[in-house]
């Protein structure tokens, strides 16, 4: 969610992640977690307006 909060995707590294409010969030990288635990409900709110502009992009056969 933090490189998404940027404006980025990048594949999350399965073994960097964090249990917030019964989700679990992966991260490209221990520096992004870090980050994140700054102010999660920041980096969610600006990720949720990201994922809004760059779902759009996505092939419509993903299903966004």
């Amino acid at each position: 969610p933090y490189a998404l909060s940027l404006g980025r995707t990048t594949p999350g590294e399965p073994t960097i992640w964090t249990r917030y409010r019964n989700r679990i969030y992966l991260f490209s990288s221990g520096v992004h977690l870090r980050l994140w635990r700054e102010g999660p409900e920041q980096v969610i709110e600006k990720a949720g307006k990201q994922w809004a502009v760059l779902s759009r992009s996505l092939p419509s056969s993903l299903g966004y």
